[in-house]
């Protein structure tokens, strides 16, 4: 019997290959005759640079940048193993675990260092870059990115931005001329499953404003500030990705990178299954295990294990994911091909030791499945 193990990382406890070995470790103490594969998957998120470059024999970068708060901090990125393309994951230099729960002001993060890493990849002379959004701490619409790549963006009094999406509304003219002449050479790829637009109920500041600590009031003024940029951008660039889908990922950089880079969204799962040939892994398995860190609701919205059910379904492959913890809509999962969720707080004395203790609950909340269903 052939099981594939393809979990995502669990944020803020493991990074997907250790969940993947862990959990391998689980079915080999319950039943060693069993063939386990681990393969570690990301949807352009979180643990996309491990999934493509760290645990695949390519080689990691260390860059300082500026970081979403403005003061510099050190980001990896990394080159796959073919020595042809540049990955990027903006959380690195760019997200939200950046920031340690200091108290912001969303208005003012920005994107400028997920933009200055890529000025370093295509200074280091490579034209097929990859990006994967997710795990962001802006709502900057990606200014900060074009201007570390050279974008000048002036007020009504001809100076140029401070950093971050509030300051958009004052956004008078923009200047092209000093952006690297080498970007619009590359192949830009951004890896995302967000569907969202930029603006609007659905857009980049009313879903995911409020979970980087947006107000009510902070929200309506980046949506206006938002709208302002677009009209801005439609006028003088002549290009208009406002209501196109996934121009709202990671606080609106995807809509920024398409506006002034040639720059295309990919489904971040998609991608990565096809870089992998993950088709070919799965065709033969008996069984795939998954995972993530909580299963509620929000799985149902292309995170990993539902592609992942999505996909086995072709080969007609049972899927079981085993969590962290469950929370709000849970049981939608288990009617989106998940035949069962397994989760770590049945075994764990509470939610803190789940977390602290997450690599022995693996093991052993797989140990009990397969002696439960295979033994």
């Amino acid at each position: 019997m052939k099981i594939v193990i393809a979990p995502q990382a669990y944020k803020g406890c493991l990074n997907s290959k250790s969940v993947a070995l862990n959990i391998e470790m689980g079915i080999r103490e319950a039943n060693p005759k069993l063939e386990t594969v681990c393969f570690p998957l990301a949807d352009g998120g979180d643990g996309t640079l491990d999934v493509l470059v760290k645990f695949r024999n390519g080689k990691i970068f260390t860059k300082e940048v500026i970081g979403p708060l403005g003061y510099p901090v050190r980001a990896e990125w990394g080159v796959m193993e073919d020595n042809r393309t540049a990955v990027i994951e903006m959380a690195l230099a760019s997200g939200l675990a950046i920031c340690n729960q200091e108290n912001f002001d969303l208005k003012d993060t920005t994107t400028y260092g997920t933009g200055q890493l890529i000025l370093e990849a295509i200074d280091n002379g490579y034209k097929n870059i990859l990006i994967g959004l997710g795990g962001s701490a802006t709502n900057d619409g990606g200014v900060g990115a074009i201007q570390a790549l050279g974008g000048i963006f002036l007020d009504i009094n001809d100076k140029q931005l401070p950093y971050g999406g509030g300051n958009l509304i004052k956004l008078s003219s923009i200047n092209t001329d000093n952006i690297n002449p080498y970007v619009r050479e590359c192949d830009i790829t951004i890896a995302s499953d967000v569907t969202n637009p930029l603006c609007g109920p659905s857009g980049a500041t009313y879903i995911f404003g409020p979970q980087k600590g947006g107000t009510v009031i902070m929200l309506d003024e980046l949506e206006n500030s938002l709208l302002h940029y677009s009209s801005v951008i439609a006028k003088q660039i002549g290009k208009n990705y406002t209501n196109h889908s996934g121009a709202g990922a990671a606080g609106g950089l995807a809509y920024g990178l398409m506006s002034f880079t040639n720059a295309k969204i990919k489904s971040g799962f998609e991608l990565i299954c096809e870089m992998l040939n993950f088709n070919e892994i799965i065709k033969d398995a008996d069984l795939i295990i998954t995972g993530e860190g909580k299963t509620d609701l929000s799985t149902l919205f292309n995170k990993t294990p539902i592609a992942i059910a999505n996909k086995a379904k072709e080969f007609n492959i049972p899927v079981v994911c085993i969590s962290g913890s469950v929370g709000k809509g849970y049981e939608k999962i288990l009617e989106n091909g998940i035949s069962e969720i397994i989760t770590l707080e049945e075994l764990a004395k509470s939610t803190e030791d789940s977390f602290s203790n997450t690599a022995f609950y693996l093991r052993s909340a797989t140990k009990k499945f397969i002696n439960n269903t295979m033994n």
